[in-house]
């Protein structure tokens, strides 16, 4: 219980953080919204050829965009403890009485809720701007959300270990998400890539989040809870598996 009550007090005073940071409003949401906009339109006639008709290519758009800039979340949980050094509070911290868990379970939960409302809400946005439909329900977008957000949140608690810098988190955030998101079909219908892209892309964590939300959206597994479920559990699989073995 103590454990939990030290993680929400860490909880509380990154949201007061994060209040202020309008990175993290333009990078999350502001610009997800602009790219969405701006690409949807190119995505229809692939769907078509696809066989999905009555597409409007933001079913094609979305999920890439989405997960694309869900990974900056990353550096934002890097830059939520590299940011302690220079205050000279790390070493405070790690000498109070708090435990590991709630530290880094404190500065991880804003990130990961940032993620999953991320999603909700381009979700909403897609759905009043393009028409998109959740045609498998929203008991999986938010189980394929949130096994997103916890593998971004893996992914920013390896690279605080990893690195020594915001400058080297930076550059690979920046460099290893558009490659990643890339590999995933981020950027177009992996069937017109390379055939070496499409046969290394599974090795890239995107392209489970891509194509659960693709099927969220384009197949018709039925609105039903536990037919969606089951069509996304792989893809949300392996992001949860993917986060753990980072974490640890």
């Amino acid at each position: 219980m103590q454990t939990l009550r030290d993680a929400l007090w860490i909880f509380q005073n990154e949201l007061r953080i994060g209040r202020r940071d309008s990175a993290i409003v333009a990078v999350l949401f502001v610009m997800p919204f602009v790219v969405l906009y701006l690409v949807a339109p190119s995505m229809r006639p692939a769907l078509i050829m696809q066989g999905y008709t009555d597409a409007t290519g933001a079913e094609q758009a979305m999920p890439g965009i989405a997960v694309l800039f869900s990974n900056f979340a990353m550096a934002f949980l890097a830059f939520a403890i590299f940011r302690e050094h220079p205050w000279m509070t790390w070493d405070r911290l790690l000498a109070s009485p708090m435990s590991r868990v709630a530290i880094f379970g404190g500065k991880s939960l804003l990130p990961f809720l940032l993620v999953i409302m991320q999603q909700l809400i381009l979700m909403s946005v897609a759905s009043w701007i393009f028409g998109v439909e959740l045609r498998a329900g929203l008991p999986a977008y938010i189980l394929l959300s949130a096994a997103l957000a916890l593998f971004t949140v893996g992914a920013g608690l390896a690279l605080s270990a990893w690195l020594s810098s915001l400058q080297e988190v930076n550059s690979v955030v920046n460099v290893g998400t558009f490659a990643l998101a890339g590999l995933g079909g981020a950027f177009g219908p992996l069937e017109y890539m390379p055939e070496w892209i499409q046969t290394i892309s599974v090795f890239s964590p995107n392209f489970w989040a891509i194509d659960g939300f693709k099927t969220i959206l384009l197949d018709p597994v039925g609105a039903s809870t536990l037919p969606a479920v089951q069509a996304i559990l792989p893809g949300a699989g392996v992001l949860v598996a993917c986060g753990i073995v980072l974490f640890s």
